[in-house]
């Protein structure tokens, strides 16, 4: 990891890494806005990178999407970022992400004509990734500080700091800003620029060792060696209705249906859950929508208490189950 070439990205280091999932893509402002019902993008568009946003908001972002998703995405370390930007171990040494010549693979100042475009509209890198190079600037979760030579695994940064890590480059960045190797830095709270966005990461292990807190060792050192579990691929899947059904009484036959507009709503969490987990941005969007529905149908169910009969109430238990059960599964 790093460049002798450049003082700011010196020295070259190598660090060991855990396995963690890598987004395919920057968060979209599809996603932002199902989650936290607005966005703040100067550029518009559902599939474009969300944009505007600083360090403290993607947390809040991040914060609600797990407590929506019973799931623990988090922003990337510099080293996993900056791992996953070269490819893993499938990495051919490239300049940028995926190419070395960087309009096959960025937007970036000679071609996006001054604004962010749809993300995956230009080619991925080796592990299938899109946009690590240009778009918008991606936040990491370390303090920015010096290097160091040291080998280290899992390296969580500074314990303190007033500028947090940016990587990647954006629309308007220069050649030299967006190789995998350019750090960039800025304020944690008062940035929200709109050349700067995030990517999520999701770790392996349920007890990651990166919280949503300072880190807390003092070496600022990063990686370019150790496996990432292959790329979060880009998964088909069928469309879901969200309509919900008009409102119901109490009779048998109406719990009934409501009953069934639940597990429907259930079933279809549960095969968006899958695909968010394996960084399916769109599928992501979906999944907190439809989280959000099953939800407010349990809800109804629970304050029908006596007006469900027993074979009702049994129904019930065991949709919810399903539920929960898959939730703790992902």
């Amino acid at each position: 990891m790093g460049n002798d070439n450049n003082a700011s990205e010196s020295p070259a280091h190598s660090v060991t890494l855990t396995d963690f999932y890598m987004a395919e893509t920057e968060v979209t402002q599809e996603l932002w806005q199902a989650v936290m019902g607005s966005t703040p993008s100067k550029f518009k568009g559902d599939k474009r990178p969300v944009d505007g946003v600083c360090y403290d908001d993607c947390l809040k972002f991040i914060e609600k999407l797990n407590s929506m998703t019973g799931l623990n995405f988090r922003l990337p370390t510099e080293s996993e970022w900056e791992f996953a930007a070269k490819g893993g171990n499938k990495g051919a040494g490239t300049t940028y992400s995926g190419s070395d010549n960087m309009d096959d693979v960025a937007w970036q100042r000679k071609n996006s004509r001054s604004t962010t475009h749809d993300v995956k509209t230009k080619l991925p890198n080796e592990l299938g990734i899109y946009d690590m190079t240009g778009n918008v600037w991606e936040w990491c979760m370390d303090w920015y500080g010096e290097y160091n030579d040291k080998t280290i695994s899992d390296p969580k940064g500074l314990s303190t700091g007033s500028n947090h890590l940016m990587r990647g480059g954006c629309w308007k960045s220069e050649e030299n800003h967006c190789s995998t190797t350019f750090r960039n830095h800025d304020k944690t709270i008062q940035n929200t620029s709109e050349l700067i966005g995030l990517r999520l990461v999701l770790p392996l292990s349920d007890d990651d060792y990166l919280q949503y807190t300072d880190p807390k060792e003092e070496n600022n050192v990063s990686s370019d060696n150790q496996s990432i579990e292959d790329e979060d691929v880009d998964v088909d899947g069928d469309e879901v209705d969200n309509e919900e059904p008009a409102t119901t009484t109490k009779s048998s036959n109406n719990w009934d249906q409501v009953l069934n507009d639940y597990e429907s709503y259930v079933d279809s969490y549960i095969k968006l859950l899958k695909k968010a987990k394996d960084g399916d941005m769109a599928a992501m969007a979906e999944y907190a929508n439809m989280l959000e529905k099953a939800q407010s149908f349990s809800q109804k169910l629970e304050k029908a208490g006596d007006d469900l009969t027993a074979a009702q109430m049994a129904r019930y238990t065991k949709i919810t189950a399903k539920m929960t059960k898959a939730a703790a599964e992902m």
